[in-house]
């Protein structure tokens, strides 16, 4: 046997596309694409807490009976105010909200009012119970937004890292099948998401999300782009991993295939992390994207 047959031998298969093994983990390791994370990330618990600290009027509301099912509000200065709902990141392994709170410092003085919404991780419950609990936030959400001054019929929703898949699956929830109005969502923008979970599975996360195929398909929103209501904005950043950015256009081009209102923005040199971190002062192309993201 020659010498090129032999490295042709022992070279790694494809598990994906033409990802091997490592380069599929890779792809969805951020430590190897955002090597300041930690610094970044670091940030959020502190400024987050900061910023309950001065708040007006913030309050804490239970959207249900279960663990972590509740959501901080934080209100706008004006009466009747649309609202803007966040998930956040963290693998679907970060049991808390705790850093969720900072996007309120671009978007209270936007006009909104921010509610950082809580909910259970992985693996304690399945992801199919964290996409059934964040769908029974905005039903609540929806039913009680009066109680707390903000107008239930302009509701719009962003996510980040994780939390942009499940922003991007409230996005092509059927909403008449969870006793809301089908336009429930005025908005959904999903900032640096997953959106097909087949090479999720593949990867090195199967440790953790447990998912059979037809349950991976069924909370992968590219398969279901026909059911969305609103416009659907699908922000990323320049320095995102590859795959990240291909899941990005994966997601534009089903919605656009549907006829669905969607758009597909990059944001030059920021990464997973930076991107979200941008929204700690207002001002920033991430704020005005969100802002206007009912296009």
């Amino acid at each position: 046997m020659s010498a090129k047959e032999s490295n042709l031998q022992s070279a790694e298969p494809a598990v994906y596309l033409s990802y091997t093994q490592d380069e599929l983990n890779r792809a969805f390791d951020q430590t190897q694409w955002a090597p300041n994370m930690m610094q970044v990330v670091g940030n959020w618990g502190e400024i987050s807490r900061e910023v309950r600290e001065r708040a007006n009027a913030m309050q804490t509301r239970r959207y249900g009976d279960g663990f972590n099912e509740d959501l901080e509000i934080f209100p706008a200065a004006v009466p009747n105010a649309p609202i803007y709902v966040f998930m956040h990141g963290g693998e679907w392994k970060r049991r808390d909200n705790l850093s969720g709170a900072f996007p309120a410092l671009s978007l209270v003085p936007a006009g909104f009012t921010y509610i950082n919404l809580n909910f259970e991780a992985l693996p304690h419950v399945p992801l199919t119970a964290v996409a059934d609990q964040v769908r029974r936030a905005v039903v609540w959400v929806h039913n009680n937004a009066r109680d707390f001054g903000a107008d239930p019929d302009a509701i719009h929703l962003f996510g980040h890292s994780s939390g942009a898949h499940l922003a991007a699956v409230l996005a092509t929830t059927r909403w008449q099948d969870f006793g809301a109005p089908a336009d429930v969502l005025k908005s959904v923008s999903c900032v640096s998401g997953i959106y097909d979970m087949e090479p999720v599975l593949l990867s090195m996360r199967r440790e953790w999300v447990k998912l059979t195929s037809d349950e991976g398909r069924a909370l992968s929103p590219v398969h279901h782009a026909g059911n969305v209501n609103c416009p659907v904005s699908i922000i990323h950043g320049g320095n995102e991993s590859p795959e990240f950015k291909r899941q990005a256009g994966l997601f534009r081009d089903a919605l656009s295939a549907a006829n669905k209102r969607c758009r597909l923005i990059p944001i030059a040199d920021r990464n997973h992390f930076e991107l979200l971190d941008t929204l700690r002062e207002p001002g920033s192309e991430l704020e005005s994207l969100l802002v206007h993201a009912r296009f």
